[in-house]
């Protein structure tokens, strides 16, 4: 092999090292020994390498500090790189997100690269902004919790930050998140004029710091809109309020848990969370209870096969492709409005009855 072809390889090592986002624009690269060790190259090699992408316009030296990605690389030569910081734990909708999100960054022309995490403490946070172009996180923790350096870099409009799920601006924050006040306007007349009057709520909690976190359908408006409007109906979002420990399957939680209800879940309709329909499925089944003659239910989420569920669930949807579109569409807005206040961004959910409503039982 020659040595000008050596040159070339190597140039093209670094080149793609910087396209799969590990060198962000304006980030320093390794010192270039170190570069050279870690290519299978020598110093001179991997210097020349260097060169040819200098001269491209795709590194820059800096005399006495070290070379650094150029950071007014065209787009058409450079992705920019999303930094997408996703909880870790077991929810199927946050893989469902990934999919979602990679798909509206290809479009994009944008690179994700995804970090999982479960506190804001953690350090691959940080370290992920540093390195990205833009950032998207669900909320891990109650922002509350972030600590304040990471809170300052968020609010500083260096570059767009968005929080995907729920509204952060009482916190200085871009979100994008959906609304349901219609949808669930017209769930809760449909389900009303089926004659349902007692209803049980999923919800999903976590202890943190000896507290409850609350990790499910809090916000989904479907509660609120009955006490408003429908004072005949009671709303019961505490008797199947479930502990998932670190780790858990929700579904089996709440499988658990209306088994040992047994006959003391008196109620027409459960709303629980897409992904625990099949704990709360198998649960009345076992139980005795038919869906939806004795008991109707009713999901909030998104999920790539809840298509093919059967019976296919009564669903409350925020779309999560309509979340990643909508992520992009903030970073888009920040960088062109970088002194704007922070905003949120609401894209519309949908109701489709499925088949696991019918009307109330006798009560």
């Amino acid at each position: 092999m020659g040595y000008g072809n050596k040159v070339t390889e190597t140039r093209e090592y670094i080149h793609e090292e910087i396209v799969l986002g590990n060198y962000s624009r304006g980030t320093a690269l390794p010192p270039e020994r170190e570069m050279a060790e870690r290519a299978g190259v020598s110093y001179m090699t991997l210097r020349k390498a260097v060169d040819l992408l200098v001269a491209e316009g795709c590194l820059e030296r800096v005399a006495g500090v070290g070379t650094f990605v150029c950071s007014t690389i065209s787009e058409n030569k450079l992705p920019r790189q999303l930094g997408a910081v996703i909880p870790a734990w077991g929810a199927p909708e946050n893989m469902d997100f990934i999919m979602h999100l990679s798909a509206a960054a290809r479009q994009e022309n944008w690179i994700p690269k995804f970090v999982f995490a479960r506190s804001w403490r953690d350090r691959t946070i940080a370290d992920l902004y540093q390195t990205s172009d833009a950032l998207v996180t669900k909320a891990i923790e109650d922002l509350n919790d972030l600590p304040n350096d990471l809170a300052e870099k968020f609010r500083s409009r260096e570059k767009p930050v968005v929080i995907s799920g729920g509204d952060a601006v009482p916190f200085g924050f871009d979100s994008v998140s959906p609304c349901f006040t219609e949808e669930a306007a017209e769930l809760c007349e449909r389900l009303h004029q089926l004659g349902h009057r007692r209803f049980l709520q999923v919800e999903q909690f976590e202890r943190r710091n000896g507290g409850k976190r609350f990790l499910s359908l809090s916000d989904n408006g479907i509660g609120e809109c009955f006490r408003r409007r429908y004072p005949d109906v009671d709303y019961d979002d505490t008797t199947l309020l479930v502990e998932v420990p670190s780790f858990g399957q929700p579904f089996e939680a709440i499988h658990e848990k209306i088994l040992r209800l047994g006959a003391k879940t008196d109620c027409t309709a459960i709303v629980c969370p897409l992904p625990f329909y099949w704990g709360v499925y198998s649960a009345l089944t076992d139980l005795g209870l038919r869906v939806p003659e004795d008991v109707s239910v009713v999901c909030v989420g998104d999920r790539l096969e809840a298509n093919y569920y059967r019976p296919r669930p009564a669903t409350l949807t925020p779309p999560l492709h309509d979340l990643a579109r909508n992520v992009f569409e903030q970073i888009r807005w920040r960088q062109k409005n970088p002194r704007q206040p922070a905003r949120n961004l609401l894209f519309n959910s949908c109701f489709q009855p499925g088949q696991t409503l019918a009307a109330a039982r006798n009560q």
